[in-house]
C-alpha cells in the first residue's frame, strides 16, 4: 500500500539523504571555487609584488619571519639588512639586540 506509515518513513529517509547528499556535494563544489579564487588571488599578488620589486627590497618570497616569543621577548629574523637596521631604529626604546 503506497499511504502506509512504512512507505511513507522510507520515501521520507531517502529524500533527506539525496538533500543531504546534494547539500554535501554542494558544499564541497563551493569549497573548490573558493579555494581556486584564493589562489588564483595569491598568484596575482605575488606576480605584481616581484614586478614592483627591486634590488633594494627587504626579500621574495619572504622579507621577515617572526620565530614567536618568550615572555615579553620576541624575535624576528629580516632577508634585508637595512630593513632590519630600520626596523631596530623604529623600536629602538624595545629593541633588545639590533
Amino acid at each position: 500500500m503506497p499511504g502506509t506509515p512504512g512507505n511513507r518513513a522510507a520515501v521520507m529517509t531517502v529524500g533527506m539523504l539525496v538533500i543531504g547528499l546534494g547539500l554535501l556535494i554542494g558544499g564541497v563544489r563551493w569549497y573548490q571555487n573558493l579555494h581556486a579564487a584564493a589562489v588564483q588571488r595569491q598568484r596575482r599578488a605575488t606576480k605584481r609584488a616581484r614586478a614592483l620589486a627591486s634590488a633594494r627590497c627587504c626579500g621574495l618570497p619572504i622579507a621577515v619571519v617572526y620565530e614567536g616569543w618568550h615572555g615579553s621577548v620576541h624575535t624576528f629574523w629580516f632577508a634585508n639588512t637595512d630593513f632590519a637596521a630600520a626596523f631596530a631604529r623604529a623600536n629602538a626604546a624595545k629593541v633588545v639586540r639590533p
